[in-house]
């Protein structure tokens, strides 16, 4: 591993990813600070994944999967980065980087790592709902936190996959092609309401052979026993196995949402931070949402929420409130001046 001082950087930064799906985060990090030296390091990444993502092609980034020789080293570092820094169980494996790490004084930078994050602009609150299954306050082990958007307890450097420039939208389309993002493993989903929600999607699926479909379920949705189980009901239910449908194409893991919405004319997506995406794209859409969401998009400026029966001239463009493009300088000043 190389760590030995490099003059040409300035830092050298040790960046935790907790899945795949972050990694286009991590490459604008490391793309805007070309002058500091990355090692890129996960549980859940392996090192043939990790190559196959564009990250791996910067000078300034390598990958080391050897967990212990990174903590054995880890004050060779200037700082980590990551995005596993709450005090909750799903951060199991980063706290203990972060654990490392404070005890030789390290800064410990927190990537915001979702549109709707506990203890950033979510709450859970047990006597109202049970979305977020951590305890009513959350706690942060990070020194520093850089957020999506404007928060008293963070750094706002925007939303790193945006620029703030306008993305032209498919022209001269001969059918019309949705994309779908679901995260049916969310925990505060009943079977009912995960079945309904599958049901729903593949009755609007086979009710429009003249519409593309392209299908992204979340990683964890795909790991999921229970939702794997609904799937095998709502086929049932509808006499047809999701593979069968012509119009529908179910999209590998490591196709990022970014990608299909360059080709997509409209979208389909339950409450996550796809939405910030689908925004970015100025893609007419419909929400996923029911009663363990919908308080989640009080901030949206109007949306339209799906169901079998609609239409898609009844989509519209979203307005979250929330997306702010990536601001490097903020960043990069987070890094230089709130640091040794």
């Amino acid at each position: 591993m190389m760590l030995s001082k490099n003059n040409n950087f300035k830092k050298y930064i040790l960046f935790y990813a907790r899945h795949w799906g972050q990694l286009s985060h991590v490459k604008s990090v490391v793309m805007e600070l070309n002058d500091c030296y990355f090692i890129i390091s996960s549980h859940s990444v392996d090192e043939k994944d990790f190559y196959k993502h564009e990250v791996s092609r910067l000078d300034n980034a390598i990958w080391v999967d050897d967990h212990d020789l990174i903590l054995s080293k880890i004050s060779s570092f200037d700082i980590l980065m990551t995005f596993d820094a709450l005090l909750v169980q799903g951060h199991k494996d980063g706290l203990n980087v972060v654990e490392e790490a404070k005890k030789f004084n390290l800064p410990i930078m927190e990537l915001q790592h979702g549109l709707f994050q506990v203890s950033i602009n979510a709450f859970h609150q047990p006597a109202v709902n049970n979305f977020f299954d951590e305890s009513l306050i959350v706690r942060s082990a990070a020194t520093h936190r850089l957020t999506w958007f404007d928060n008293p307890n963070g750094i706002n450097i925007g939303y790193p996959l945006f620029d703030g420039r306008t993305i032209p939208t498919p022209q001269n389309v001969s059918k019309p092609i949705v994309s779908i993002f679901t995260n049916l493993h969310w925990k505060a989903r009943s079977r009912g309401n995960r079945v309904k929600i599958l049901f729903d999607i593949l009755n609007f699926i086979k009710n429009h052979p003249n519409i593309h479909f392209f299908w992204k379920r979340h990683h964890g949705e795909l790991l999921d026993k229970n939702t794997i189980e609904d799937v095998g009901i709502v086929e049932k239910l509808i006499g047809q196995q999701m593979i069968e449908l012509d119009n529908l194409v179910l999209v590998d893991n490591e196709i990022e949402p970014t990608r299909l919405l360059e080709f997509s004319t409209h979208a389909i997506s339950t409450v996550s931070t796809v939405l910030l995406d689908i925004e970015m794209y100025h893609l007419n859409c419909a929400i996923i949402a029911d009663e363990t969401t919908i308080n989640l998009l009080d901030t949206f400026d109007g949306f339209i929420i799906f169901n079998p029966d609609i239409s898609l001239d009844n989509f519209r463009e979203l307005c979250s409130s929330m997306l702010f493009p990536f601001n490097p300088k903020i960043l990069r000043d987070a890094v230089f001046e709130h640091t040794n």
